[in-house]
């Protein structure tokens, strides 16, 4: 069993995969050798005190939840990855499902910019590929301007207008 006591006088663990059984379960064949060690772990080895477990500012996998577990941690202090809002505007920009007209290009930047932010471990979120009902709200709705950054912990405006 993995994490059981070891018997006094043993200096190895074999795996139970690697044995069979013999002699109405009273006599085990090992499969395959067994080096002194093997599969035994000293009480307190994994660490020593005062080393640090797992460093700050990571992101928790469930591997480290696990070792997180194993030393007694039931709960952790975390931050949440920043949220980041991306606000393209501009005449000449239109959404890249539509056809381009005469001085115009597809709005490319809602995504790059949020991908490298993602990139960089934030969320990220475009506000809408409606580049001109973005400039409006930029600049001339501030109430709706204020709105859409209130879940955003960073906004970048890029603003490329005609």
């Amino acid at each position: 069993m993995t994490g059981a006591p070891v018997p006094v006088g043993a200096d190895a663990v074999q795996q139970v995969e690697l044995t069979h059984e013999l002699k109405d379960n009273t006599v085990v064949e090992l499969l395959q050798s067994v080096e002194q060690g093997r599969s035994i772990v000293r009480r307190g080895s994994e660490i020593t005190a005062g080393e640090t477990v797992l460093q700050p500012g990571i992101s928790i996998n469930p591997a480290m939840l696990a070792v997180l577990a194993s030393f007694g941690y039931a709960q952790v202090e975390v931050g949440r990855k920043p949220r980041v809002g991306v606000l393209a505007t501009g005449s000449e920009l239109v959404a890249v499902d539509q056809t381009p007209g005469q001085d115009q290009i597809r709005d490319s930047n809602n995504f790059s910019i949020g991908a490298y932010a993602e990139r960089a471990g934030a969320l990220s979120r475009a506000t809408s590929t409606d580049c001109r009902r973005n400039e409006r709200i930029e600049k001339h709705d501030h109430e709706s301007s204020r709105n859409l950054r209130r879940d955003r912990d960073v906004w970048w405006s890029l603003d490329g207008c005609l």
